[in-house]
Formats: structure tokens, sequence, C-alpha cells
């Protein structure tokens, strides 16, 4: 056989053929051949064998398992990454679930449609504390506000004050008495205090009534109001 160099061989292979041998050449060793089987007996034992590995390149799942790279997840043979990430690793964007949310400014939006449907509620794990529906009715202690009203307080009493136990007006319904009321007290000191109603009558904190601008005559009042007869309070009928 002439001498010639293998790039100027003019036959090409795509496939090995059973009996093909591959040339080798080494200073240390000189010039050998190795057959086919050998080859691949080498390469699958140092190197990654399409056979083993990559069978199916165009396919991901299949060659992340051939490869036995695993999922990310915490289900059984699941690689989990929340040392990372946190629980958010796991989280759907139509749902999260955090422990504690801080943020400078958040716009909650939903648009549903249902007027009742709630944009914002606050739990206890067990049942609603406060419920924000989609029309801006708030509801304390409920989801559920009652049709006409902005605000409903269930289960509680409510206070308006400057600071908290400070001097206030409390409103709410007694279970016990079976009554609604309404004053002021201050629940840092326990004591009543002035309760002015429309700035007209004031309910003083020891229980008196006074009344301003009471009518001197029943002139022109209308049925059912006050008015005074020398000092006598009388009721135009």
């Amino acid at each position: 056989m002439a001498t010639k160099r293998i790039k100027d061989i003019s036959t090409t292979a795509t496939t090995f053929a059973a009996d093909d041998f591959i040339a080798l050449d080494a200073s240390s060793v000189g010039t050998r051949k190795m057959a086919k089987a050998s080859l691949i007996t080498q390469v699958g034992a140092n190197y990654l064998e399409k056979a083993d590995n990559l069978s199916d390149v165009a396919s991901k799942d299949t060659s992340k398992l051939n490869l036995e790279v695993p999922n990310v997840g915490t289900a059984a043979n699941e690689v989990p990454v929340n040392g990372m990430l946190g629980d958010l690793a796991f989280q759907s964007s139509e749902g999260p679930s955090v422990g504690a949310l801080e943020a400078e400014s958040t716009i909650i939006k939903s648009d549903s449609g249902v007027t009742t449907t709630q944009a914002l509620s606050v739990t206890n794990g067990a049942a609603t504390r406060l419920a924000v529906l989609e029309d801006g009715r708030v509801g304390v202690g409920t989801a559920s506000v009652t049709t006409g009203f902005n605000l409903e307080v269930v289960s509680g009493d409510m206070r308006v004050a400057d600071a908290a136990g400070a001097d206030a007006c409390e409103l709410g319904y007694s279970a016990g008495a079976g009554k609604s009321f309404v004053q002021s007290y201050n629940r840092n000191t326990s004591v009543f205090s002035d309760l002015v109603l429309n700035n007209v009558a004031t309910v003083t904190a020891n229980g008196r009534l006074i009344i301003a601008n009471i009518p001197t005559s029943a002139s022109g009042l209308a049925s059912g109001t006050v008015w005074s007869d020398s000092g006598t309070l009388k009721i135009v009928s």
C-alpha cells in the first residue's frame, strides 16, 4: 500500500463499520490501531457516551433523565433550592403566600367585577379579621358588609381617639344588655368625658344634658320640638 496521509484519503465515513480500526500514534509507543469496540469501551469509561447520556439531545427531559439531572422542587427525587431563595422559590404568581411582607407603597388590584369580592383579606387562619371589598367597603371581623353601608364591625366595638386608650367616642353593641351605645370614655383612666351631639346638645361626664339655644316660644315650631316656657320644658304637640 502506498504511503498517504489520512487527510488526503478521498473516501469518508459517518458511521463505524463492524471491522473498523482507528489509527493511533504516540512517540512513546509508536503507531498502532484500535478496533471499534475497544474505542467505544475507552470512551464510555472515561467520557460521556451519547448512547448512555445524550441519546435524545432534542428532548430536555430525556437528556436530564440520561444525565441523571434531578428536577428542582420539594417532592421526592427533586432538589430544593429554598435555602437560597426561600419559600418564594416555589410560589405561584397567582397566589403567593409569605410570612411577613413590607412595602413602601402598595397598590392592590382586584378586577373580578364582583363588588363583594375581597380585594384584601386579613385572617388569623380560622376567621376573617379584616376585609376590603372591591367597591371599597370595609368589614372588620367579617367579610360580609351590609348593603348600603361602607363599614361593618362585627364581634367588637369601635372607638375614635387621638391616642390609644385616651378620651374617645365609643360606639358598640352590648350583647349582654341587648343595647347599642354611644359614649365618650377614657380607657386609661376609666372616666367618662363630655359627649357633644351635633354641637347643640352635650351629655356631661356626670350624665347631665345641656341643650343650647332652646326656643322660648312654640310659634312656628314643628311637632315634637322641645321649647322653654319660662324655664319649663315643653314639647310642641
